[in-house]
């Protein structure tokens, strides 16, 4: 949802958040456990309104992308399709 907005997420590299996407999709991975890590992405975040803007609008274009309503719909055929055809 955050994504969605065009707010990018920090977020740690643990299985499934690290799969949520990479810098050129509006995430941002941390090592767990690394608080100075975060703070210094954050900071960064806060002082670079430029990237700020590049990250948020892709995160919003991307997310919009792969979690719209019609690829959904499209994935839950396929699912369909494969389980009736098993």
């Amino acid at each position: 949802e955050s994504l969605c907005r065009g707010v990018p997420v920090i977020t740690t590299q643990v299985p499934p958040l690290s799969e949520l996407g990479n810098q050129e999709q509006g995430v941002i991975h941390v090592s767990p456990g690394d608080p100075d890590q975060l703070a210094a992405r954050i900071e960064s975040m806060l002082v670079d309104k430029p990237g700020l803007l590049r990250l948020s609008e892709a995160a919003r274009s991307s997310a919009c992308e792969r979690f719209s309503a019609q690829r959904m719909v499209e994935a839950y055929d396929r699912l369909y399709s494969e389980l009736a055809h098993e």
